[in-house]
């Protein structure tokens, strides 16, 4: 991800549409523990959402010792801590093959002919498909999951591909069909469900069931817009001090033709400075040599 660029809430709440992904950043002990054991800094995941006529913004979440819900999104920003939004690709094109194709005890099955009682083998159809984001359906898909367990098994599947003695009988699965049956959702794995359900898979080859937050922050579908602290942080990030100075893309020429002219000034009271230097005492060695 690029250089991050950090804004308070207030400034920025404006710019945040219905259904952009919110990753957290959090600074407890619960985040500090998945963001050691997790792939990357990201430790909680959610889904921005307005509400009472698109007056309070709010993130539907499967948060850890409360489930899913759906809380005023000010309230989650923690002071020290941020929130990096990103913004899914409106529209997806893909290729893809429109006949499923045998199932995998018909794969070494020959095409029909060849050897008596052998089935055919249909060939692949290859057909464009078109998807696009609709934050509302994603958002609404979230809120289905208010009041639903955290699903605390689910942690345990995801910890145990990580550990390399068990990895060696649980070998991990590309399968995106993969479930669990009886688990609940987490945060990372509910937008991954909420995704496949009304737009298009955000993580290929790998079961949403195991997707992480990180796991989102590297989808190419996923695009970083920017981040969010709280109003109230007295720290002043330093991404903010160096935007607020940035010169205008239009007033680059005007600012490159005053500094020329400053530098032609400079050296028209040197040269001065030297010539009277020469006049009175011969030249001084200290100023001929300034640059």
């Amino acid at each position: 991800m690029k250089k991050p660029s950090v804004y308070p809430l207030s400034a920025v709440e404006h710019l945040i549409k219905e259904g952009d992904v919110l990753l957290f950043r959090g600074k407890g002990i619960t985040a500090s523990f998945i963001r050691r054991s997790g792939k990357g800094v990201h430790t909680h995941a959610g889904l921005a959402s307005w509400c009472c006529e698109n007056t309070i913004l709010e993130i539907v979440e499967v948060r850890e010792w409360y489930g899913g819900r759906s809380v005023n999104l000010k309230g989650q920003l923690d002071a020290d801590g941020r929130i990096d939004v990103f913004r899914p690709s409106s529209t997806v094109e893909w290729w893809q093959n429109a006949n499923e194709g045998p199932p995998d005890d018909k794969l070494k099955i020959l095409v029909k002919g060849e050897m008596p009682g052998s089935e055919t083998i249909p060939l692949p159809v290859i057909v464009k498909k078109t998807a696009s984001y609709n934050g509302r359906k994603a958002t609404n898909y979230m809120r289905g999951l208010t009041g639903a367990s955290y699903g605390w098994g689910l942690i345990w599947l995801i910890v145990r591909y990580k550990i390399p003695l068990l990895r060696r009988y649980w070998p991990i699965t590309t399968d995106d069909t993969w479930q669990p049956g009886g688990i609940f959702q987490v945060c990372s794995t509910a937008i991954a469900e909420a995704f496949c359900q009304t737009f298009v898979d955000l993580v290929p080859n790998l079961p949403n069931a195991l997707v992480e937050p990180s796991d989102l922050a590297r989808s190419p579908l996923l695009h970083y817009l920017f981040s969010i602290r709280s109003d109230d942080s007295k720290e002043t990030p330093a991404e903010i001090k160096e935007e607020a100075i940035d010169i205008p893309i239009e007033d680059l020429d005007d600012k490159k033709e005053i500094s020329q002219a400053k530098k032609e000034e400079l050296e028209v009271l040197k040269e001065k400075e030297i010539s009277h230097d020469k006049d009175e005492d011969g030249p001084n060695p200290a100023k001929v040599l300034i640059p």
